[in-house]
């Protein structure tokens, strides 16, 4: 089902936010989604979640991945759009796909999320310690219009006593690096080699001591 286009109003209660290069995103607690210019103008807003709310967003190269909500679905719902793109009947920005998060049979909170620069890899943290690993994001993309196809998840490190509190990719331009996942918990801070893909079995602790939620980010210009 397409999403649909929402009156243009400044949100007041936010549930997500984050950046593109032209446009500010920010979700409201009623399900909406709604871009803002440098001047903070809203220029577009749609529902992206019925009867719920977005938790998370992340936005690469004009597309965006979110996490959220759905009072149909006990499960977290991910959600992948096309803001270059517009859906002709709302003029919402396109859906590319809809997939449920799931671990386990019970479902489990989104608590932080990681995107490469290049779509390759998503990294999803979920409140009962779990890291999942979605590999060849944009390939999967590229090669089908099913709004259902997306790469299966590997479970890449759990904690079920140590929440995961934050991600971060570590990039390196140059070609053939590896990309370094970094874990932080509430109690340590742990290194994952995504990629290339079976270069460890495990994360790796470098550093026994972590943080809250929301108390991390990434160091870009020294990409750690």
């Amino acid at each position: 089902m397409a999403a649909q286009a929402v009156p243009a109003s400044i949100p007041t209660e936010i549930a997500a936010i984050t950046s593109t290069s032209p446009n500010l995103l920010v979700a409201d607690i009623r399900g909406n989604i709604h871009a803002l210019n440098r001047s903070f103008d809203v220029v577009r807003s749609w529902l992206a979640y019925t009867n719920g709310r977005a938790t998370h967003m992340i936005a690469r190269n004009g597309i965006l991945i979110t996490f959220g909500e759905e009072e149909s679905s006990l499960m977290p719902l991910l959600k992948v759009w096309n803001l270059d793109s517009k859906d002709k009947k709302s003029g919402a920005p396109t859906l590319l796909r809809s997939v449920k998060v799931q671990h386990g049979n019970r479902p489990h909170p989104i608590s932080c999320l990681a995107l490469t620069n290049n779509l390759s890899h998503l990294a999803v943290g979920l409140a009962d310690g779990t890291v999942l690993l979605y590999r060849h994001i944009s390939s999967s993309l590229q090669s089908s219009t099913s709004l259902t196809s997306f790469p299966k998840p590997r479970v890449i490190h759990e904690s079920p006593s140590d929440s995961v509190t934050g991600l971060g990719f570590r990039e390196i331009s140059d070609e053939g690096s590896p990309i370094n996942l970094f874990i932080v918990t509430l109690s340590r801070t742990l290194v994952y080699v995504a990629s290339p893909k079976g270069s460890a079995s495990n994360a790796t602790a470098v550093d026994e001591v972590g943080c809250d939620l929301g108390c991390t980010t990434m160091d870009w210009h020294k990409r750690r």
